[in-house]
């Protein structure tokens, strides 16, 4: 499917990198009202070359469903710490809940060489990335931030990537993503495979000489400091040119691979 060059570690071409999916995009009826929110391009495009865990942390924490609905509410003038309250009884409190469960669940997670990615519900109080609404004690919306569970994957595997469905508006989009999973799939195998770190750098400062700060990544590259040059990698990536990226990827695949192009 992807052209030779295009990863330094052999095995990334054929690699299904695993991807966390909140369940109620996958099609499972585990929101709060007892629905689903099912997404096409997940399922229909990118589910064959991923490997999928669906999980939704709500249910995951022992919230029943239906369940009363609840927002994330800041505790005083401290900005880090939400309260998971009901939408209609701010006496129901779930916090804990979803924050033990969170912790635990992405330290398990942690131990999984193939794990890559998530794709999370958009303005979920669990799994919203910087969409989730953030009230205040007066019930007044005052600013966006992460859910919970996405909180603690920021916090405990910052070097993954983290998108929202909303993220995934096309085929484009799909395509991107899963060359994003490749690289991290062939950054944390290549070292392990006789490809040092070093020789990783070159090849994608090589492939997208558009990077920033090459000489960091080199810096990090070199003391083997992988998951630091990680985050680095993909935080430089997502601020280049979203078209130059799509562009870069459609010059990778093979020309004979129809799947990703909008339209079929």
């Amino acid at each position: 499917m992807w052209r030779q060059g295009t990863f330094c570690y052999p095995r990334s071409y054929q690699a299904k990198p695993m991807v966390v999916v909140s369940a109620c995009l996958t099609g499972q009826k585990v929101r709060y009202d007892g629905k689903a929110y099912y997404h096409p391009l997940i399922n229909q495009v990118l589910a064959d070359h991923i490997e999928v865990m669906a999980l939704c942390p709500e249910v995951g924490a022992g919230l029943t469903i239906p369940r009363a609905p609840v927002r994330l509410v800041q505790v005083k003038e401290d900005c880090t710490l939400l309260s998971a309250q009901g939408v209609y009884d701010s006496s129901l409190e779930v916090t804990s809940y979803l924050t033990n469960f969170s912790s635990t669940t992405i330290s398990m997670l942690r131990q999984s060489n193939t794990l890559c990615s998530a794709i999370l519900k958009s303005r979920s109080p669990s799994c919203g990335v910087a969409s989730t609404p953030i009230f205040d004690h007066q019930h007044h919306q005052h600013r966006y931030g992460n859910g919970l569970f996405a909180g603690q994957w920021r916090r405990q595997l910052p070097w993954l990537l983290l998108w929202e469905e909303s993220q995934l508006q096309s085929k484009a989009d799909c395509m991107l993503f899963l060359w994003l999973n490749l690289l991290i799939f062939d950054c944390l195998h290549a070292p392990g495979a006789g490809f040092d770190l070093s020789t990783f750098d070159q090849h994608y400062r090589h492939l997208l000489p558009e990077l920033s700060q090459p000489s960091l990544l080199q810096e990090l590259s070199i003391g083997k400091q992988r998951h630091q040059y990680l985050a680095l990698l993909i935080e430089n990536l997502l601020a280049l040119d979203k078209e130059l990226l799509q562009q870069f990827c459609k010059e990778r695949l093979n020309l004979s691979v129809g799947t990703w192009n909008d339209g079929d």
